[in-house]
């Protein structure tokens, strides 16, 4: 009964049309023609509604009358609402709307306005606009000043253990030995295997092992984490003596507890220790006091639990394994892997993605917006195997869009209002990228990867629409990839192209209507779709939009990155720096969110633009490259092979400190993956 009912709970928009949403079978095109053509009524009684539940396998078949739904001379009929008194007012409202569908907008029709009303506001909205952008810009001045100041103290007066085997101070060796300090800069690692040994090195050097061993911190319960682990180890011990005993029926044990208490109290300890964030063990804070890894004791404590699955997987005691592996995945959450939107710089996500991919940590469920819904459809229309060989420099031959003449595109620009042609990008999507016109449920069926897109509605107030293979599954890859990326001035907004089943056919979606844009827009990281669909507790964010990563600012270090300051235990920069970094950038944001309630900013492309700033673009896991000041003169533009080179690149080497913490989350994610497969619920 537990199972039914988790295969029914549906996001709100699937309940208020499931027809749009959760429609898998041809029926589904079938009835968005009903609305434009006239069907018998005797086809139409004939006819019902496929729903695929994708966590059953099953189909659910609801029929025409159980949705609401009855065709009679070519229109629908008028649903019978129960109790209440009929409103005349919105009867004639029904009767006009029904008469005028379709029509558009007659001449003298009203149409209702949004915008502020009052002299008052009339007056002093362009006033308080130019004094609010004078504060924004003096700010803004003063924090990349203020930025530009750490930079140089970072790298001028302080060491980094990682560059350089040599402990001296770099400013010293900038002094007294000038030229060999220029001809021979401080070497930098150039693999996984060579960082991690240097991080390990580094960890011992300035004694951060010793902080390893500590079981005490303020950021996590270690009373409660050592007591768990301690507590499976005794099961685990006790259990596997008594199997190792020959044909022992559990009737000695050395503590007096029969051995089915032990399996019970067994059980109930492993439900505890697989939840989401389980005494505060996936705080950033505890890796960012060290190069390599956390606590020694949040480290047992993770392989403790894995081995506990394990020897569930392997008892032949316990029963009724596919339920009870299948609470414990539901309770501990899925990891999903987030790519930002980001233009050119979004080729940065191809390196984390290769670092994941080749340390076995890559999520199955990958969410894209905008240049990271372009990365993201490249990644999940093909398996592990194909990625290995592809995801190389020579890959910058299949993302050139942009390959058109200055000329052509700024005439383009000034006739049309966008840059280029969105009908060269879809040839080269469906040629190079999504494998043709590959639907978000062929792409599940065929890698397994959950590949997510958030687009934006043309409205103002209309919420972004969340596309992947539970809502959308006959939504053509390439198209919804278009429409993440139709940035105003950029590409044009489109709609989204659905592949009929039956024919084959590319068609228009109708079912949801209007054109789509940027999802940056609205929702860079869709937080909130990953986890009411997928159940998603653990997100990885690979940022990298230009606007957004200058005010990434860890004052007090992050995940395998301490911060240089004394000894990873100052403020980076010191003090007054990081004082005036937050003090600025929370600033900067108050005015900005000033702006957007009082309605103050102009709509440029009929967009709102402040909430591209007023989002949350971090995850559990950040990833951000490290930008260079011509990387920005390169926003729009495609890279050679150099340039493709310099991407990957620096996406691994900014992955490489965050490894251990993904690696620590996926050791039980991946464990309770393996036991299903093996023990699936039917």
């Amino acid at each position: 009964m537990e199972r039914e009912e988790e295969s029914l709970e549906f996001s709100e928009s699937q309940v208020l049309n499931p027809t749009k949403e959760l429609g898998v079978e041809e029926e589904l095109f079938e009835r968005e023609k009903w609305g434009n053509e006239d069907v018998n009524e005797e086809e139409m009684e004939s006819r019902s509604i496929m729903f695929f539940d994708s966590e059953s396998e099953s189909e659910i078949e609801l029929s025409d009358t159980d949705i609401g739904v009855k065709v009679k001379e070519g229109t629908f009929s008028k649903r019978k609402r129960k109790g209440g008194v009929q409103d005349p007012e919105r009867e004639e409202w029904r009767e006009k709307r029904s008469l005028s569908k379709g029509k558009g907008k007659r001449r003298g029709e009203k149409r209702e306005s949004h915008k502020p009303r009052g002299l008052v506001y009339w007056i002093l909205r362009w006033p308080v606009l130019v004094f609010v952008g004078f504060i924004v810009g003096l700010e803004f001045t003063l924090y990349v000043l203020v930025r530009w100041f750490v930079v140089v103290y970072e790298a001028m007066l302080i060491h980094d253990p990682l560059s350089s085997e040599d402990s001296s101070n770099p400013l010293f060796q900038m002094i007294v030995f000038p030229l060999r300090y220029l001809r021979n800069p401080p070497p930098t690692p150039q693999t996984y295997r060579q960082w991690k040994e240097r991080a390990i090195r580094a960890d011992e050097t300035l004694g951060n092992s010793a902080w390893k061993k500590i079981d005490e911190n303020p950021f996590y319960d270690s009373s409660l984490v050592s007591s768990i682990t301690n507590s499976l180890n005794d099961h685990l011990t006790f259990l596997s003596t008594l199997i190792g005993e020959n044909g022992s029926n559990g009737s000695k044990s050395g503590k007096g507890l029969e051995r089915s208490d032990h399996i019970h109290r067994f059980l109930h300890d492993l439900v505890a220790s697989c939840k989401h964030n389980i005494g505060g063990i996936e705080n950033q804070q505890l890796y960012s006091y060290s190069y390599y890894g956390t606590k020694y004791v949040v480290e047992e404590f993770i392989e403790t639990v894995v081995d506990s699955i394990e020897h569930v997987v392997e008892s032949e005691e316990i029963e009724n394994k596919p339920t009870l592996f299948r609470k414990l995945s539901k309770t501990y959450g899925k990891t999903a892997l987030c790519l930002s939107g980001g233009a050119s710089f979004g080729y940065y996500h191809l390196g984390v993605v290769k670092c994941l991919l080749e340390n076995g940590v890559l999520p199955k469920i990958i969410s894209g917006t905008s240049a990271g819904a372009l990365i993201s459809s490249f990644i999940c229309v093909r398996t592990d195997d194909e990625l290995k060989g592809l995801l190389t420099p020579d890959l910058y031959e299949r993302f050139q869009a942009n390959d058109e003449p200055i000329f052509t595109v700024l005439k383009r620009f000034f006739n049309q209002g966008v840059m280029f042609d969105i009908s060269v990008w879809e040839q080269k999507l469906r040629k190079h990228i999504t494998k043709g016109d590959t639907t978000f449920l062929e792409a599940y069926e065929s890698t397994g990867r959950i590949f997510n897109i958030s687009v934006a509605a043309e409205e103002k107030y209309s919420p972004p629409y969340f596309l992947n293979y539970k809502t959308t599954p006959n939504v053509v890859i390439w198209s919804a990839v278009l429409a993440s990326a139709a940035v105003p001035g950029i590409l044009p907004s489109i709609e989204l192209r659905i592949k009929n089943p039956k024919t084959g056919q590319i068609e228009t979606f109708k079912t949801i209507g209007g054109k789509w844009r940027d999802g940056v827009l609205r929702a860079d990281i869709p937080f909130t779709g990953l986890k009411q669909l997928f159940n998603v507790s653990y997100t990885i964010v690979s940022q990298v939009n230009p606007h957004v990563v200058p005010f990434f600012y860890e004052n007090r270090g992050s995940g395998g990155s301490p911060t240089l300051h004394r000894k990873g235990k100052g403020w980076r920069g010191g003090f007054v720096a990081s004082m005036l970094e937050d003090f600025l950038k929370l600033d900067l944001r108050k005015w900005i969110q000033l702006l957007h309630n009082l309605n103050l900013l102009p709509r440029i492309f009929g967009q709102d633009w402040s909430m591209v700033f007023l989002q949350n673009f971090a995850g559990n896991v950040t990833i951000v490259p490290e930008f260079k000041f011509r990387d920005y003169l390169y926003t729009i533009s495609d890279p050679d092979y150099n340039g493709m080179r310099h991407y990957i690149r620096n996406g691994e080497k900014k992955t490489w400190p965050k490894l251990c913490m993904i690696t620590n989350r996926m050791k039980i994610e991946q464990a309770l993956e393996k036991a299903l497969e093996k023990y699936p619920l039917k």
